[in-house]
Parts: C-alpha cells; sequence; structure tokens
C-alpha cells in the first residue's frame, strides 16, 4: 500500500500512475477545487499535483483556464490517474454549459494564450476569480462550479448573498489553490492565517 503523503511517480510523461485513493467529487464541485482536495489528501502542491494527474503540460490547466475545458485525452488521463469516469469529470467543467450560458466555447486543448481572446469578449463567466458562499466552504471546502457564473449571485442552501473577496485584504478569491487550503486567502497561505470562512458575517448584517 503506497503511502497517501507521497505521490506515486509517473511512468511517463501523460500517462500517470493510478493513485492509490482519492475523494469522491461534490456533486456541484469544480475541478480545480476537485483537483486541490486531492492536493490536500497527498500534501502535494504545483506543478507536483497536475504532474500526479498526467495534466502537467496541459494548456487547458493554466490559472485562466483551469475548469473551463479539457480534450478528450486530458479527460481521460485524468480518469485514469484517479478511477473516476470521464463523464463525471466532464460534469465538473464550465464547457458543461456551452450549449446556454457559454455558446461558441473554443474546443480545448488552449496551446496558445490567443485562443480564447475573441471568445472571453462576450463570455459571461468569471475567468480569474470566482464567487463563494462562506458557509458552504466552511462545511465542506468544495468550490461550486456555478460560483463560476455572474447568474449565481445567492446560496440557495444557506440563503446568503455569494461572496468573491477576502473579508481581511479585500482581494478577490479564486478557489484555485493546487494543494493549499482554498478557504484560506491566498495572500496568507504560508502564513498559518485564519479560516477565509471562519469570521465572515452574513452581507446583510452591517458588522
Amino acid at each position: 500500500m503506497l503511502d497517501p503523503g507521497v505521490c506515486p511517480p509517473a511512468p511517463q510523461v501523460g500517462v500517470p500512475r493510478r493513485l492509490p485513493a482519492v475523494p469522491l467529487p461534490g456533486a456541484r464541485e469544480s475541478l480545480p477545487s476537485w483537483i486541490n482536495r486531492i492536493g490536500l489528501l497527498y500534501g502535494i502542491h504545483q506543478p507536483d499535483i497536475l504532474a500526479c494527474l498526467g495534466l502537467a503540460v496541459r494548456g487547458e490547466m493554466r490559472p485562466t483556464t483551469a475548469g473551463l475545458a479539457l480534450a478528450p485525452s486530458s479527460l481521460d488521463t485524468l480518469s485514469a490517474a484517479t478511477g473516476v469516469p470521464a463523464e463525471t469529470i466532464g460534469g465538473m467543467l464550465l464547457s458543461r454549459f456551452a450549449a446556454t450560458a457559454l455558446p461558441n466555447l473554443p474546443s480545448p486543448p488552449f496551446q496558445h494564450r490567443g485562443d480564447l481572446t475573441a471568445w472571453v469578449v462576450g463570455a459571461w463567466v468569471l475567468r480569474r476569480h470566482s464567487n463563494f458562499c462562506p458557509k458552504c466552504l466552511a462545511r465542506d471546502g468544495q468550490w461550486r462550479l456555478e460560483w463560476k457564473l455572474p447568474w449565481s449571485f445567492v446560496c440557495l442552501d444557506h440563503r446568503v448573498y455569494l461572496r468573491n473577496c477576502c473579508p481581511r485584504c479585500k482581494r478577490v478569491q479564486s478557489g484555485l489553490s493546487w494543494g493549499w487550503d482554498s478557504r484560506v486567502c491566498r495572500l496568507r497561505w504560508r502564513a498559518s492565517a485564519p479560516s477565509l470562512t471562519s469570521r465572515i458575517p452574513h452581507p446583510a448584517s452591517g458588522r
């Protein structure tokens, strides 16, 4: 049995070895959130986490494209590394909304930074940050896929408005942590700071 604290070495680039254990994807979880929880399980960060999953050289995994779409070969590679069906992984990608909220999405891989330039102008999506529900994050640490869409501004589970910035530094958050605790402000990962979700009042409370 492999030690969960050590990432199994990939036998060759693009063909990762099957990880001994992975957390189950959440019902509405985004792909970056799930990958981040895998990294937390094994205690590994970027770029090692993506290398372990066979995604280290993929154009789809840049900060501005991660979670948007994956090429079929990337889906198969990630499925082989985790044991999770490619269809389930595809459901954690924003490309699932290509027929509704995000029409005309270019096909991955996005090898050149200009591949999405024209599409982004009219795309209704938050590419560089994400909204979030503090209470959802405090409960399970999972960033929801729909939080990346501007039409999602309220958490129906907790009946609170979604937030998009740290209550302390006021900087927007993306949920893209690659092995760091995604509930902690991105500027405080290395400082053992209080959780991003621990002291956020209801937006309407005025406190």
